[in-house]
């Protein structure tokens, strides 16, 4: 965990998205939480993220999303992974509307 090469999500902070300011610091080393200096509020490392509030590692979800893409069927995943239909069908909106969010941005 670096707090030097985050930056903090709050939309209401006019510097944010600058990195290396120095005004964030480490909440929590467990949870991967970091606390921002100016308003106190604290957010976690996956905060903005595909990744964010789901307990399946990285590196699976992204394996899902990549076999999703590539055309795999939902059933098979469902099989393989022993992930439940609905769970994926849920990281792929996820996924989707960050993708787009990405894109206007």
């Amino acid at each position: 965990m670096d707090p030097e090469s985050i930056f903090c999500p709050n939309l209401a902070y006019p510097a944010r998205g600058h990195v290396g300011q120095g005004n964030l610091t480490i909440h929590s080393r467990k949870e991967q939480r970091y606390r921002f200096q100016v308003c106190g509020k604290t957010f976690a490392a996956r905060t903005g993220t595909v990744f964010y509030r789901r307990r399946t590692p990285e590196a699976i979800i992204t394996q899902v999303l990549t076999l999703i893409s590539y055309g795999c069927p939902v059933v098979a995943i469902e099989a393989d992974f022993h992930i439940q239909a609905q769970t994926v069908r849920e990281w792929i909106e996820v996924a989707g509307a960050h993708t787009e969010a990405v894109h206007h941005e």
